[in-house]
């Protein structure tokens, strides 16, 4: 579960920086040149400039001279009544333990937060929420929340232990996956946003990592026998608390992962980022798994990424045997505009369900090139059949 040992998410990476650059410059009281944290030329670059355009840190803000490194961090054994087994993953604020829960007599997924992070406020704060998102929630897509606790000074969520190894993992060891899978894993997860949404959830960092490909206990280890579920809510909000939040703080935190966030969250337009959010994540994914690449590489510079989503890429460009239906339902997702993209996950779900069934699909291509052999043509024909009667 979660990510392997030793890799760092890079959206914690550059989440890090950016709190050590904070820290840095409300500490430079000779105003003097600050170096910045090891990081690519652009991250760099990305990182500068939003502090330039946002402004310093708030000096009411929690801040701490020392970010710890966790990577040698372990839990004490026991951790309150838990029993730990074995580390499954590692970020750079904290870690995931496998440990089984002695009286209610299951396995469980221990997320802690390093207790030398404690008193950063920002990151607290995404631990909690974390903890008031995921216990709103129960689908069968969707990890669930046991109970969040403090034991030995140590704030933790024990959450549901699923067997199985991230979507990116997976996706990294095999080739690109069919059509099918990819419309069906996309459809699962869409209805668990849904579901999300509906209960007043956004997640707001939709991404391979963070999904979970459940494998049965009889089948080998393959994405196409296995379930998705979505975990880490780490950076959720509750949309009848949304009010006045931002996705870029007024420190020029950038909440999210850049190759999967929508252009509004790129921007920190509060008032556009909603349930569309999320389904632009969605569409990323999809593309990703149809073509095996993303659909901008912005090698983490923002003002980049906000560029290249003004015209997104057609996956049929990347892989001319996507077919034309399916593609058309990944670039409506991946729209600019919020209204240009689906109004809900249920609608991108219904839709990728018309596309499985062999049935026409309510997200029209923008052409309707009947005569490619590997379109499917037979779900189309009644509409060409009476385009034709029309104009004969």
């Amino acid at each position: 579960m979660n990510k392997p040992e030793g890799e760092l998410n890079p959206s914690d990476e550059l989440l890090r920086s950016q709190l050590e650059y904070d820290y840095a410059i409300s500490q430079n009281s000779n105003h003097e040149p600050v170096e910045l944290p090891t990081l690519d030329p652009e991250s760099a670059r990305t990182i500068r400039l939003l502090h330039d355009v946002l402004g310093p840190p708030s000096a009411s803000e929690s801040r701490t001279p020392h970010l710890v490194d966790p990577s040698g961090w372990e839990l004490p054994k026991p951790f309150g009544r838990f029993e730990i087994a074995e580390k499954l993953g590692q970020g750079s604020f904290g870690a995931v333990w496998k440990a089984y829960d002695p009286i209610l007599k299951r396995n469980v997924a221990i997320k802690a937060l390093h207790p030398e992070l404690r008193l950063i406020a920002k990151l607290h704060e995404r631990f909690e929420k974390e903890a008031q998102a995921t216990a709103r929630l129960n689908h069968p897509n969707i990890v669930r929340l046991y109970e969040v606790g403090t034991a030995h000074g140590i704030h933790y969520l024990a959450s549901e232990h699923v067997e199985g190894s991230t979507l990116r993992v997976l996706h990294n060891r095999q080739r690109i996956p069919t059509q099918e899978f990819s419309a069906r894993l996309i459809a699962q997860l869409a209805d668990a946003i849904h579901h999300a949404h509906l209960m007043g959830v956004l997640h707001r960092d939709i991404k391979p990592e963070n999904v979970i490909i459940e494998i049965p206990a009889n089948a080998q280890e393959t994405a196409d026998e296995g379930i998705p579920r979505l975990t880490d809510f780490g950076l959720a909000r509750l949309i009848d608390q949304q009010t006045n939040e931002k996705h870029v703080s007024t420190t020029g935190l950038i909440v999210g992962s850049i190759d999967y966030m929508a252009p509004e969250q790129l921007m920190g337009d509060s008032d556009s980022i909603g349930p569309s959010s999320d389904i632009y994540a969605l569409g990323v994914m999809l593309f990703e798994l149809l073509t095996g690449q993303l659909p901008r590489s912005p090698s983490g510079n923002v003002f980049r990424a906000i560029e290249m989503s003004l015209s997104p890429q057609d996956p049929r460009s990347l892989n001319p045997e996507i077919r034309r239906d399916l593609a058309a339902i990944c670039m409506k997702c991946l729209a600019f505009s919020v209204v240009d993209r689906f109004r809900n996950a249920s609608e991108l779900r219904d839709d990728l369900q018309c596309f499985l069934n062999g049935k026409p699909t309510l997200t029209r291509p923008p052409t309707l090139a009947l005569c490619d052999g590997g379109d499917r043509t037979g779900r189309w024909w009644p509409v060409w059949r009476l385009c034709f009667a029309v104009y004969s």
